[in-house]
């Protein structure tokens, strides 16, 4: 999550893994100025959540490559067969890649993407994998005290289109970028631009 202009971006606590637990953590941190919410992938719940509280100064909440419930049918049992897996090993990072950062991606990405990895203990990505396969926030996200706009990725297969469609429900502002999944690590300038374009659309004219 950030805030237009001066972004401040949120790195959740690697022992913090439930949405609930993250929610006083979040809003803690939120600015005293009128701010906007841009809650990318895992995020999105946690914002709709947070957002449904009404935390003063909020102007809205953008979703980018999100979802509002479990993005695919997935057994709770691969969540836990997850925590003996070495993500970081070169056979998982190839046939994880493709569904984060898209085909063919640079070298630097590869990097920046088993890097991020590392710092998350397996244990966590078991568990937070586990809460988003157990989470809707459908009905949260329909009675949103603010306007929201969603940007998705043509190419996302984490989050496939039907809930994209679902956060569009409602939405002031949707644009489709041609991406993957980590759209704003591989096409930073057009995620940013997206951004911009939703910020105006959702009137956040003084944030």
């Amino acid at each position: 999550m950030s805030r237009y202009c001066a972004a401040d971006v949120l790195r959740y606590p690697s022992d913090v893994v439930s949405y609930d637990d993250l929610v006083p953590w979040v809003a803690e941190r939120l600015p005293e100025a009128p701010f906007m919410l841009l809650a990318e992938s895992f995020s999105g719940p946690l914002a709709i959540k947070v957002a449904s509280a009404a935390p003063d100064g909020l102007r809205g909440v953008i979703f980018i490559t999100s979802f509002a419930r479990a993005p695919m049918g997935v057994p709770a049992v691969l969540a836990e067969g997850l925590r003996g897996v070495p993500v970081t090993s070169p056979l998982a990072l190839k046939i994880i890649a493709p569904f984060c950062v898209g085909l063919e991606p640079q070298p630097e990405i590869m990097e920046l993407f088993a890097k991020a990895l590392e710092q998350v203990p397996v244990d966590t990505l078991a568990d937070r994998l586990r809460e988003i396969l157990d989470t809707d926030e459908t009905e949260a996200l329909a009675a949103l005290p603010v306007p929201h706009g969603v940007i998705a990725g043509a190419h996302d297969r984490l989050v496939p289109p039907r809930r994209a469609e679902e956060l569009k429900r409602g939405a002031a502002f949707f644009k489709t970028i041609d991406g993957p999944h980590f759209m704003m690590q591989r096409h930073p300038r057009a995620a940013a631009k997206a951004v911009k374009e939703a910020m105006i659309c959702l009137g956040a004219t003084d944030v």
